[in-house]
């Protein structure tokens, strides 16, 4: 059983580099360039890896950057978990201008996901076994807006306990205050069920609207 687990949706290859100036139409030459595996849960598992806190990274890659992607992660001593995708891994590019000090960042949007790699997500996630699982980053292509929420409910029905915090008094969450207050805890884990009710909802009408949308365009043309 891993303490942490990370969820990364739409990782990537972070390259840095420095250049004289920035032009257009000019080829910009650049030096000093650095290669980081990213994306929001990847950065967080790297944070904890560096810290010594015992943390696994769950994320999606594929093509010959996934590969890369994970000789990075290899390198950093980042325990991790794969879940190959027929996309390749996103790759951002930073310049930064020597002249100007300015920071020039491109960030690619990433590989579309099919329904049966969200599948394989979310076994993945129903698989693993931890304290605290953190989901953070973009939400690629493919995947509903409601990705997310379906997440938190495959985690929440896991049987892992409520805790709650007095963040007033209790910064650093030493004081689980659950068993002396079970009514806040029920109080705000109905609230957490209505709001992700709420999200689905509105997921589900977006998502018909679009069908809508692409059906009348057809018609049109």
């Amino acid at each position: 059983m891993s303490g942490i687990v990370t969820l990364a949706l739409n990782p990537s290859i972070d390259i840095s580099s420095d250049a004289n100036s920035v032009r257009t139409a000019h080829k910009v030459r650049t030096s000093n360039e650095t290669y980081d595996p990213g994306g929001g849960g990847v950065n967080v598992a790297r944070v904890i890896a560096e810290l010594g806190g015992d943390v696994e990274a769950l994320y999606l890659a594929g093509g010959f950057t996934g590969s890369l992607l994970d000789d990075l992660l290899e390198r950093d001593r980042v325990r991790r978990r794969l879940i190959r995708i027929a996309g390749n891994t996103r790759i951002s590019f930073t310049v930064h201008e020597r002249t100007t000090g300015l920071e020039y960042r491109f960030v690619a949007s990433g590989p579309t996901l099919q329904e049966e790699e969200l599948e394989s997500c979310l076994a993945a996630i129903q698989a693993c076994q931890f304290e605290y699982f953190v989901a953070s980053g973009s939400l690629p292509s493919g995947a509903p807006p409601d990705f997310y929420a379906t997440v938190a409910k495959l985690v929440a029905a896991k049987g892992d306990p409520w805790e709650l915090y007095d963040l007033t008094t209790d910064r650093a969450e030493q004081q689980n205050l659950a068993a002396k207050h079970p009514d806040k805890v029920k109080e705000l884990s109905d609230a957490w069920d209505k709001q992700t009710k709420e999200f689905s909802e509105l997921a589900a009408k977006t998502k018909d609207l679009g069908k809508g949308a692409g059906k009348g365009k057809k018609n049109a043309e």
